[in-house]
């Protein structure tokens, strides 16, 4: 799994997340994970767009690892956004009851 966050133009950071999304990558959660620089520019932008075009795979360690950065970051006051959320990711969430989180 590789992690690039980039900043755009109208107060939105973008996570674009590629390759697996599952348990054999999994090992700490995004927050902890992000140098406080970061950490500080998300807070000041205020919002998070999670792009998940490039996923090519994910599992429930995966999506337990998104709620994660969500619940992260909510309690940060950023708001997330997902984009291109894969249907098999979409399906997982729907049957683990977190549909609401993952919205396209």
């Amino acid at each position: 799994m590789t992690l690039s966050l980039s900043s755009t133009n109208n107060d939105t950071a973008c996570l674009l997340i590629s390759g697996e999304l599952d348990q054999t990558v999994l090992v700490h959660d995004y927050w902890s994970t992000l140098a406080d620089k970061d950490k500080q520019e998300l807070v000041g932008e205020g919002n998070l767009k999670i792009d998940l075009a490039q996923v090519a795979r994910a599992d429930t360690a995966g999506l337990a690892w998104l709620i994660n950065v969500v619940k992260d970051a909510k309690v940060n006051k950023v708001n997330v956004s997902f984009a291109n959320v894969p249907d098999k990711l979409l399906n997982l969430a729907q049957l683990s009851g977190a549909n609401t989180i993952l919205t396209r």
